[in-house]
């Protein structure tokens, strides 16, 4: 998964679980800001990344289209958890959040990704 797909997952995961509004997400492994508008809408996500300077949006569970990569992400919540799917990498993805801060198993990689997130 590209990382910045997975800060823009990071934000839509955490706005799906806390049906919240996200307006930015902090990379613990960059130490960077990165502004990434975020909200669930009934069952309609709404993102736009600032930082890519594309929309990412559709109905959840399997019709949400990345415009930055021209590929669907599949988000499904289940337990205070996401379940995804990158079909820009054929990777999946978990999502879990502890109040403001979001961690996303990355399957590619293996590997576990912190990221904090604001209102």
């Amino acid at each position: 998964m590209k990382p910045e797909v997975r800060i823009t997952a990071a934000a839509i995961g955490a706005a799906i679980l806390t049906k919240r509004k996200v307006t930015s997400v902090y990379s613990d492994a960059s130490g960077g800001h990165y502004n990434i508008d975020a909200e669930l809408i009934g069952s309609t996500v709404k993102a736009y990344d600032y930082s890519r300077n594309c929309d990412v949006s559709g109905d959840l569970p399997s019709s949400v289209y990345d415009y930055g990569t021209n590929t669907h992400l599949e988000f499904k919540s289940s337990d205070n958890k996401i379940d995804g799917y990158d079909y820009g990498s054929s990777s999946h993805f978990e999502v879990t959040i502890n109040g403001n801060d979001v961690e996303v198993y990355d399957y590619s990689d293996g590997g576990y990704h912190n990221y904090s997130v604001t209102e």
